[in-house]
């Protein structure tokens, strides 16, 4: 019961390692968020990638009601 967002330099998103795009990702974090057990989430960056990829994934998460994530760098 785990989603792992990783982001890499360029803001190139995957989820659970499968690529995906923003339109793609905010359909699946809307899908697992109406769950009877919301998963957590992991948001995995190297240390050079912008914030601003980092920022909008917490930001995908929180508009999806899930709160339960936390921010790992590499």
């Amino acid at each position: 019961n785990e989603l792992i967002i990783s982001i890499k330099e360029k803001g190139e998103t995957f989820l659970n390692g499968n690529e995906t795009d923003s339109e793609e990702l905010k359909k699946l974090l809307k899908k697992s968020s109406q769950l009877p057990n919301k998963p957590f989430v992991l948001v995995v960056a190297d240390e050079n990638v912008p914030l601003k990829f980092v920022t909008e994934g917490v930001d995908l998460c929180r508009l999806n009601d899930l709160e339960d994530f936390r921010l790992q760098s590499r």
